[in-house]
């Protein structure tokens, strides 16, 4: 089952009949409005915010306060995300100068329009099955954003996967690379090199090598000695509970993209760290062809792939499928998480400029996302049954 398109068809007429006749109609909104939700409160003068919202496709940044938690920063402010910005409802990014880091701790804060998903639950939902699996998961939070004191709409904040993200959690430093442009391989095959898929944002030396060397590996080592070899450099379970919980969310979007390839200095071992994860649980152009093999629409990952042939990790692998599927993806461990979300949107919902126009039920969206969980454990314990 895929969720519902109803909701999506009329969100693209109106978007259409949104940008031929009011398109700046978020930006301009005179009214005054107060939500229950945390604020986040951006002062920035009329030319940079012109600036900001004409120069979506740059890396423009500019200077701004934003006042968050009663406590006022110094920030530069640019747009966020890859695809998401050509969307009418834009997501932002918030840098903290060197000296007062945001709650002591962070550096960069995402603000996130999730245009994708009306619910505002996925990504917390997603975050929350990585987490139970073993997985590091930034922290996560609703909040109204308001600039200049006009009200933009709810977002949901996100924890940057940085250098901060790493200390944070008493983790040293490595290379930490960002999967980017749907182009994230892991074979040399055909001449790849990993500057095409794979963006370093730690160390950033220009030295590789690390990732060439495990990739190499991947290509070349026989499988007789796949086991002895990968350990010391590849967190095995890691990666295999990134394939079980991307299976069983959907997570299509996070084999060539959208996640995060940490190589550990204290084990020397590369795992994953999951990020971006609003199109899943249903969402997105092809939702129903990721299957537990890790096959979708985009292709083979080569990893999962080379992982799979192995009879002992195919056999763990299958093992923490069932495990997850009888202990947190199930309706009992979920429905609370997507609960108390529905309950701390609800007052403030028809409030969002483009929600409130669009008129999306909150409510039935929940329930829609409880129904597709349900119907998508039936389909991948049918799947296993032959796998």
């Amino acid at each position: 089952m895929v969720i519902s398109p109803s909701w999506k068809h009329i969100f693209v007429f109106l978007w259409i009949a949104f940008l031929f006749t009011r398109c700046d109609h978020i930006v301009d909104a005179p009214a005054r409005v107060d939500v229950s939700l945390p604020g986040i409160f951006v002062d920035i003068d009329s030319e940079s915010h012109s600036t900001l919202i004409n120069a979506t496709y740059t890396d423009y940044s500019a200077p701004a306060k934003a006042t968050l938690n009663n406590q006022t920063y110094d920030v530069r402010i640019s747009n966020q995300g890859y695809a998401s910005r050509r969307y009418v409802k834009k997501s932002y990014k918030l840098k903290f100068c060197d000296d007062a880091l945001y709650l002591n701790r962070q550096k960069r804060l995402i603000v996130s329009a999730q245009f994708n998903d009306p619910t505002f639950v996925r990504y917390k939902l997603s975050l929350k099955l990585f987490e139970e699996a073993g997985l590091l998961a930034l922290n996560t939070d609703l909040a109204g954003l308001y600039f200049n004191d006009t009200f933009y709409g709810i977002y949901l904040t996100v924890e940057q996967i940085d250098e901060y993200f790493l200390k944070n959690r008493g983790i040293p430093l490595g290379n930490l690379y960002k999967a980017i442009d749907g182009n994230a391989r892991f074979s040399l095959k055909s001449g790849y090199q990993v500057e095409l898929g794979f963006e370093k944002k730690t160390n950033e030396d220009g030295n590789s090598n690390d990732l060439v060397n495990l990739l190499y590996m991947l290509d070349t080592m026989p499988d007789s000695l796949l086991d002895s070899a990968l350990r010391p450099v590849l967190d095995i379970e890691n990666v295999l509970n990134y394939l079980a919980v991307s299976v069983l969310i959907n997570n299509w979007d996070g084999f060539f993209h959208n996640f995060y390839f940490f190589h550990h200095p204290g084990t020397g071992q590369f795992m994953f760290i999951p990020y971006d994860l609003d199109m899943t649980f249903g969402n997105g152009t092809s939702p129903s062809l990721l299957h537990v093999n890790g096959h979708c629409h985009k292709g083979i990952n080569a990893l999962f792939e080379r992982l799979l042939v192995y009879p002992p990790y195919r056999q763990y692998y299958k093992e923490r499928l069932a495990e997850l599927m009888e202990s947190y993806f199930t309706i009992a461990y979920l429905s609370p998480i997507m609960n108390e979300t529905c309950e701390r949107l609800i007052d403030d919902y028809s409030k969002d400029p483009m929600l409130g126009r669009l008129q999306i039920d909150l409510v039935h969206e929940i329930a829609e996302l409880k129904e597709y969980i349900e119907e998508r454990s039936v389909f991948i314990r049918a799947e296993l049954e032959n796998f």
